[in-house]
């Protein structure tokens, strides 16, 4: 989300556009969600600049040409431990009914779900015209997919970064796509710490064994990051330091008015909901 809003910021549209938009999506024609999705995405212009989702490689086919892609990785033990506690908290959240009643252990090990196998590496290398994940089945991945992943990323991702190393990451892509500035209001941070201390090291040993690709990926990553900051120079690390200065103090003038702008637009949602507009979950 944080990473959404610094998109919406630099490459629109404006505020009364996506109102306009969003109340025509509440009043429209339902649709499974997955088609509307693709509608959405077919019925761009150059003039829409970006789009963002969990899409996987393949949906620039779907958008005007060219595009170019950007994506940033999580380490991928944490991101699947992360992935049961949201979920499992969220009654909203895509796979909250798989999770609500189980443990970790059931949900991260027992769950045919394609996105807990080398979820990130599916992602990258694409599914041949599914555009939400690789449909490779489970177990089957293999080190042509993770070398493919990293010829993906070599020549059509102007960033990999990684969330661990968000500052880093996002002072890279302000370079690579010639931001003035790479200023970030933080969203949609999840509770720190809590997450680990509920998982047992047998079951971090056994989903690291089960997504080795995805690991692999992620290291190579770190790694490439590594380089392009170090061909940054000595200037870079300077230049990060003023950045955090700079961005804590963009946080503490700027967030306030965008949590009002949050409730205004959450209040709405609620509002369409009840009157019928919002189709049933």
């Amino acid at each position: 989300m944080t990473l959404q809003r610094m998109l919406r910021q630099r490459y629109g549209p404006s505020i009364s556009h996506r109102a306009v938009r969003f109340a025509r999506r509440l009043v429209a024609k339902q649709m499974p969600r997955s088609a509307a999705i693709v509608a959405s995405l077919r019925s761009m212009t150059m003039d829409d600049r970006w789009a963002a989702g969990h899409f996987c490689y393949g949906v620039h086919e779907l958008l005007p040409r060219p595009s170019i892609y950007l994506t940033m990785l999580r380490q991928p033990i944490d991101r699947l431990i992360s992935l049961y506690y949201f979920v499992r908290s969220t009654p909203d959240a895509f796979y909250h009914r798989l999770a609500k009643n189980v443990t970790i252990e059931q949900f991260l090990l027992e769950e045919e779900l394609l996105e807990l196998d080398n979820g990130q590496l599916r992602v990258i290398i694409g599914g041949g015209g599914d555009y939400f994940t690789n449909r490779t089945p489970r177990g089957q991945c293999t080190m042509e997919m993770l070398e493919l992943a990293k010829r993906r990323i070599e020549e059509s991702f102007c960033l990999a970064g990684v969330t661990e190393r968000f500052d880093e990451s996002v002072l890279m892509l302000g370079r690579a796509l010639g931001w003035q500035n790479s200023f970030y209001l933080r969203r949609n941070e999840g509770p720190r710490g809590g997450e680990k201390k509920v998982t047992h090291p047998a079951l971090a040993a056994e989903l690291k064994r089960r997504n080795q690709l995805d690991c692999a990926l992620y290291d190579w990553v770190v790694e490439r990051l590594n380089k392009q900051i170090h061909a940054e120079g000595e200037t870079f690390g300077r230049a990060q330091e003023r950045f955090i200065r700079r961005n804590r103090t963009y946080n503490q003038l700027a967030a306030p008015v965008y949590d009002m702008y949050d409730f205004c637009k959450s209040k709405a949602k609620r509002v369409f909901h009840y009157r019928g507009y919002h189709h049933a979950k």
